[in-house]
């Protein structure tokens, strides 16, 4: 019984453990030709990073946005091989 109960918790949780975390950040520079964005996140737990401005690579989705420039945002970041790309963003109320 108590594996029963045990296996249970476990398949609860497993999908706030697969969903990516959400990061605030700021939006720095929009490249939408070349799907590239500047932001300014806070740290990144998920890949033990600290918060520094960087280039991302973003889906076609991001350019949607209607996202400018010194604007504040959040997004969730997958890691692909050696980048890292920007899979979902949206501005902060």
């Amino acid at each position: 019984m108590d594996k029963l109960v045990l296996a249970s918790a476990l398949a609860c949780a497993l999908p706030a453990w697969a969903a990516p975390e959400w990061v605030n950040a700021e939006i720095r520079r929009l490249g939408t030709e070349k799907s590239r964005i500047v932001v300014k996140p806070k740290r990144i737990n998920r890949i033990d990073m600290d918060s520094m401005t960087m280039k991302f690579d973003a889906n076609k989705l991001v350019a949607q946005t209607g996202l400018r420039a010194g604007d504040a945002a959040r997004f969730q970041v997958r890691v692909r091989s050696d980048t890292l790309d920007i899979i979902a963003l949206e501005k902060r109320p």
